[in-house]
């Protein structure tokens, strides 16, 4: 892969992020305005849910052709799924119930400490290159955030 391809690619996936980022805005900014709560938590896991159906039943129709690749990932990943499948809703929970005692303005800068936390799992468990600078830029845009979290 030439150095193009990989500014191209790397833009790809800047432009990536920024879109999530965009729409954990406004997932923020919903959150707090519904109050959050349990009904809200149960409404917007149901859509979910819903959406995500048609596309989940997709891919399992498609890779029926592949079931050796279905049984190899449910054998070398079950636990790793099922680990993300608790983790995900309970961060989820989580911030609605920090959304219910304290602006959003401050819980969800607050929230990306994972950014740091991510960036040394990076670079120790998953042997990631360039630890020093990665942990450097990571502990910048936490001192960012907590500036936001703290101001």
């Amino acid at each position: 892969m030439g150095r193009d391809a990989v500014a191209a690619m790397s833009l790809f996936a800047l432009t990536l992020v920024l879109i999530g980022a965009c729409c954990h805005a406004w997932w923020n900014l919903i959150l707090k305005r519904t109050g959050g709560g349990t009904g809200f938590f149960l409404l917007f896991s149901g859509f979910s849910a819903l959406l995500i159906a048609p596309i989940a039943l997709a891919v399992w129709w498609i890779e029926q052709r592949n079931r050796d690749g279905i049984r190899q990932a449910w054998k070398s990943y079950r636990k790793e799924a099922l680990f993300v499948a608790v983790l995900s809703p309970l961060s989820y929970i989580l911030a609605l119930t920090a959304m219910r005692f304290t602006p959003v303005s401050s819980v969800a800068p607050a929230r990306e400490v994972g950014i740091l936390i991510a960036a040394l799992l990076g670079a120790r468990v998953l042997g990631e290159t360039d630890a020093r600078r990665r942990l450097a830029a990571a502990a910048l845009m936490i001192t960012g955030l907590a500036a936001l979290a703290l101001g």
